[in-house]
């Protein structure tokens, strides 16, 4: 596995986590039933960010190359996320009030609480296993 396909991958990640993180935000202003799980939302998506940069500092500034498995590993840990990023940016779309906050907050407490908890495990453990991959590769 070329380091630069991680890197790529790292870099190509990072434009959908701002946006996402954009986007929480806004929706936790605006919806005030949201706020607990969006806030577990932005904590995994700007860890995961953090992850995402690192992987991206260390394969630039590396000389040597990571074993093939575990960039293969961490390659396809990032494709994952960015399909739950792609899954978070629907949800907060979703439920982005526009002339009816009221009734939105109703769809929130019905259904979209549920969807962004199970999203929220899926990213903690995608950016874990990040982290985890980072940790190791760096022994």
């Amino acid at each position: 596995m070329d380091p630069f396909s991680l890197t790529a991958g790292s870099i190509g990640i990072l434009g959908p986590v701002l946006q996402v993180c954009f986007k929480v935000k806004t929706l936790i202003s605006d919806v005030r039933e949201a706020p607990r799980e969006l806030e577990t939302t932005l904590h995994h998506i700007e860890e995961l960010e953090r992850t995402i940069r690192l992987i991206r500092d260390d394969n630039n500034a590396s000389t040597r190359e990571l074993p093939r498995d575990i960039a293969k590993q961490m390659v396809n840990v990032v494709r994952n996320s960015q399909d739950i990023l792609v899954k978070l940016h629907a949800l907060v779309d979703n439920y982005t009030p526009g002339t009816g906050r009221h009734f939105v907050s109703v769809k929130w407490v019905s259904s979209g609480k549920k969807e962004a908890i199970a999203l929220n495990k899926q990213l903690e453990v995608h950016t874990r296993s990040l982290a985890m991959t980072v940790g190791i590769s760096t022994l």
